[in-house]
């Protein structure tokens, strides 16, 4: 063996080498959650044969142990299952609780067992109360004005099982459907009673054969849901050998049949007439009843695009691998119903006392970014000025590049910039601008983040985080999405995703985009990267939104490896079974640095370095360590330095 130069600079070399063959990798992990605006309430649970459903405006005011916790969305399921005398006690429930109803709120006859039915069925936004036993119903109607209640007959006295509640015609009066063995019609409470409107029931067919609501007391799958929010409910048949959506055609007044139905393989019952864990819950909040699947065999999410072409987005789909699986939990096993619920503030489904197994802001942000990528344009052309610095730091590849950053030190401190002249293809639909950056120092004192403006007016507020997140403008006329695709402790790069409604833009003119500090005495940065061909930078999306029934991406570890010769080439003593007081005469085989760096997106990098040599003194890993701390931002503690022991080798620092 032979001497080695004692510097730590050829050390360094290897780190330096390493941390550009972790650059190189291109792979794309994404965050594991995306931020979501504050829901006006939380749950919906997705129990169907036992509950009944109200609007969510009063919702707040239920008494807990009665009915359970405020849900989210056009309608509160609300739990008569587990009490004594159903009716009564919901009676009792709408008398002493000013008990409000909201005008979007669908409604639904309950199940025989479960006794009562709240319904606002006269529209004076009290809620009234159907009751019914095997051969009778009743209908309850509140007055607010008298504080009293007075009865009058329900037209469906037995089936009553077999009722869909609705509104179908713009009116919007409250109707049921019924069609069943012995039992056909229509009713709508117009002027205070049960009117008929047999019209209601022409066109019910699919296939040339009628569409039956029920079966000797057995569901059949028949639900009258409104799904594009237009304030009129489709029927959709989801159960049985006929399946569609049938949507009334007011002008002609007559039942017709969409293009679409449920998605293959997916059903509102079993075979048997059981619960099959279908629900409707709008999961991306754009007014749209999309569709959540699960039993105890698989799950599916679809998202609804439209009246032409139904539920055409499958946002998830996958078989379950087992009890452990962390997949969308059961909504119904066996043909029953459990008490899976929906959680819109965390995008989640889960059971009641289970820790959360699933959410869909993943999937959703990837579905999104598909959307966006298909029409983005560069959003960055030229900075017009800068009250925070310059800088190098790394970019969306892991790479050193120079940057512009503003820091949170200076309150109203902007940093500008024009994009190329935006080019707008339809009028209509939303300009989507991507450009490269980063933000990070997360564990300096939050303050109010940053604010982004278009052409000098404050849009919308944003901070700085490590995970895929978006925030959106109060009117939903601007968001800015970030998409990480490099990661370190504390600092995150990426792509930047700004989406602009079209009164915000003019075809052919540039758009000036400001990003303002909100808070000072805080060392937390952005930063913008001046790229001008994003586009053809940004990241291939897979072929699926969730490709695995473990619904979690891998943790993806990128690793980088590097050899430098340090074997001196000039005479130097040695220690150890070499060890003499003359300077050696010549090379018998090489010395050799080693590094191995590992990082991944949830963690710093780590890297360990092997030596030739006896020892390593600590001094040395000191300076070694200050100096990657102060260059390319590794952690000390992150950092180990080994000797591969020779037992002969050069005099390193007083130690051989």
């Amino acid at each position: 063996m032979f001497a080695m130069q004692n510097r730590a600079g050829q050390l360094a070399r290897v780190i330096l080498i390493a941390f550009v063959t972790i650059s190189t990798s291109d792979r794309l992990v994404a965050g594991e959650a995306v931020s979501v605006g504050a829901a006006t309430n939380r749950l919906t649970y997705l129990n169907g044969h036992d509950e009944c459903l109200i609007g969510h405006s009063f919702a707040g005011q239920i008494t807990t142990r009665w009915f359970g916790q405020r849900m989210d969305g056009d309608v509160v399921l609300v739990d008569l299952s587990r009490v004594g005398r159903r009716s009564d006690l919901v009676l009792k429930a709408v008398r002493d609780h000013n008990l409000r109803r909201d005008p979007h709120t669908i409604i639904r006859w309950l199940p025989n067992q479960a006794g009562a039915a709240i319904v606002d069925v006269n529209g004076d936004g009290a809620l009234d109360v159907i009751t019914h036993t095997a051969t009778r119903a009743v209908t309850h109607l509140w007055s607010p004005r008298d504080r009293a209640w007075s009865k009058i007959g329900f037209p469906v006295a037995t089936g009553a099982g077999s009722v869909c509640w609705g509104v179908v015609e713009p009116a919007g009066a409250a109707t049921i459907l019924v069609r069943s063995i012995g039992v056909t019609g229509a009713w709508q409470f117009v002027d205070g009673q049960w009117k008929a409107a047999d019209h209601l029931t022409t066109g019910l067919e699919l296939d040339g054969r009628r569409v039956l609501t029920g079966s000797s007391g057995h569901d059949r799958g028949i639900r009258l849901r409104d799904l594009d929010g237009d304030g009129c409910c489709e029927l959709i048949a989801g159960g049985g050998p006929r399946r569609g959506i049938l949507q009334w055609n007011q002008q002609q007044r007559r039942w017709q049949p969409t293009p679409f139905a449920l998605p293959d393989g997916l059903s509102l019952i079993t075979d048997r007439g059981q619960d099959a864990g279908l629900r409707f819950v709008d999961i991306d909040k754009d007014g749209d009843q999309d569709i959540v699947f699960s039993d105890e065999r698989r799950y599916a999410v679809y998202l609804f695009d439209s009246m032409e072409t139904g539920w055409s987005t499958r946002l998830v789909a996958a078989e379950r691998l087992g009890p452990e699986n962390s997949g969308i939990p059961p909504i119904s096993v066996r043909g029953l119903t459990t008490r899976a619920r929906y959680d819109a503030m965390a995008q989640t489904v889960r059971l009641p006392g289970e820790p959360t197994r699933f959410n869909f802001r993943h999937a959703l942000a990837d579905h999104r970014l598909r959307r966006i990528q298909k029409s983005a344009s560069e959003g960055f052309a030229a900075i017009v000025s800068n009250e925070g610095a310059e800088d190098e730091w790394y970019n969306y590849a892991g790479k050193i590049v120079p940057n512009f950053h503003l820091r949170q030190t200076k309150l109203d401190a902007r940093l500008v910039w024009e994009t190329p002249p935006v080019r707008r293809s339809d009028a209509d639909e939303p300009v989507h601008l991507v450009f490269l950056g980063a933000i990070g120092f997360r564990s300096q004192p939050a303050t109010k983040g940053y604010g982004l403006e278009i052409d000098g007016k404050m849009r919308l507020r944003f901070d700085v985080t490590d995970q895929v997140t978006s925030w959106q403008s109060d009117n939903g006329d601007t968001s800015l999405l970030f998409r990480p695709t490099w990661k370190s402790g504390e600092d995150a790069a990426g792509f930047f995703y700004l989406s602009l409604s079209g009164d915000l833009v003019t075809s052919g003119k540039s758009v000036r985009v400001g990003i303002r500090s909100l808070g000072s005495g805080s060392q937390r940065w952005f930063a913008l990267h001046p790229v001008k061909d994003v586009v053809v930078r940004q990241p291939a999306l897979g072929t699926d939104v969730v490709t695995t029934a473990q619904r979690e991406e891998p943790t993806v570890y990128q690793v980088g490896v590097a050899a430098v010769d340090v074997t001196p080439d000039y005479p130097i003593r040695l220690r150890g079974y070499s060890g003499r007081v003359t300077e050696s005469t010549g090379v018998v085989q090489k010395l050799w640095a080693k590094a191995l760096m590992i990082q991944s997106p949830q963690r710093p990098p780590a890297l360990l370095i092997t030596l030739d040599n006896c020892l390593v003194p600590a001094a040395l890993r000191e300076q070694v360590a200050k100096r990657l701390h102060r260059r390319v931002g590794l952690l000390p503690d992150r950092l180990s330095i080994t000797a591969t022991h020779t037992h002969s080798g050069p005099i390193l620092a007083g130690m051989s």
